[in-house]
């Protein structure tokens, strides 16, 4: 396996790959933020929708990051608006965060160290590339590396 594989299993954390890009990102939706919880990314801050709801998402939240053997992040309920504004999209199921940015691994690295790279070019469609990034771990790959293309 190579540095940065995802193989994950209960109670284990992957190790830290080498190098990272330096700014924080926003990310949104509930299950990316479960899964950085669960990942190598560090969650700094949540912001979720306020309402009746808001209490059981905290809690929610919080779960996760247990689960994960994390700490949960700082959680703070906003209005709708402020999350559509911070998350840049409609699309934010009430929940958005800080996390540091991805780890990246240099090209020798990946080419010296993994047995399996899927690259792929031109996906446009969410679910295949979903389809693809889980037959790719299924099959044994290191890594996925998307092309350019933005999916949407």
């Amino acid at each position: 396996m190579c540095p940065g594989a995802t193989r994950s299993f209960p109670g284990s954390r992957p190790p830290p790959i080498p190098f990272a890009v330096s700014e924080l990102t926003f990310i949104y939706g509930r299950n990316p933020l479960r899964e950085a919880l669960r990942g190598r990314r560090r969650v700094h801050q949540a912001w979720i929708l306020e309402g009746r709801s808001a209490a059981a998402l905290a809690r929610e939240v919080e779960h996760w990051g247990r689960g994960a053997g994390v700490p949960a992040p700082r959680v703070t309920a906003e209005s709708a608006a402020d999350l559509t504004a911070r998350a840049g999209s409609q699309d934010h199921q009430g929940v958005v965060a800080e996390v540091d940015p991805y780890s990246y691994v240099a090209d020798e690295t990946l080419l010296a160290q993994c047995d399996l790279i899927v690259a792929l070019d031109r996906v446009q469609d969410p679910h295949n590339l979903g389809a693809i990034i889980r037959t790719a771990e299924g099959a044994g790959a290191g890594v996925v590396i998307p092309g350019t293309v933005r999916l949407g």
